[in-house]
């Protein structure tokens, strides 16, 4: 059933999840056009907007990026393997500054690799 109004969702980039935005959106002309919920934008879900506040990156691993074209959240192909570095860490694994990001894609088998890295310092 079509409503004038709908509850705003955004999508995390980070796990795939929808999640309120806490806004509610509402046809000017009072036509009824929307679901009860409407998806208007990326946005990191509470859980891991917690995790960057706290100075944590995401790396969220994907599948054959496409060569020559940006990715980004439309068309990666996330395997669903996603972990967490602190910056300070990301900083000197990547040799990057991560600050001003809230993710990266990461090709398959980088996760791999900082999991031997972990299994290493742990020796």
């Amino acid at each position: 059933m079509k409503s004038y109004v709908t509850i705003e969702k955004h999508v995390c980039p980070v796990c795939g999840i929808t999640h309120d935005t806490g806004s509610i959106l509402m046809d000017r002309r009072l036509k009824d056009r929307f679901e009860s919920s409407t998806v208007t934008g990326i946005a990191l879900c509470p859980e891991h907007l917690k995790l960057n506040k706290n100075g944590y990156v995401a790396l969220v691993e994907i599948n054959n990026p496409p060569v020559g074209v940006r990715v980004n959240p439309e068309n990666a192909d996330r395997t669903g393997r996603i972990c967490h570095l602190k910056r300070t860490v990301a900083k000197q694994v990547f040799d990057m500054d991560t600050e001003g990001y809230e993710f990266v894609y990461i090709d398959t088998g980088v996760m791999q690799k900082l999991q031997e890295l972990q299994g290493q310092n742990k020796e």
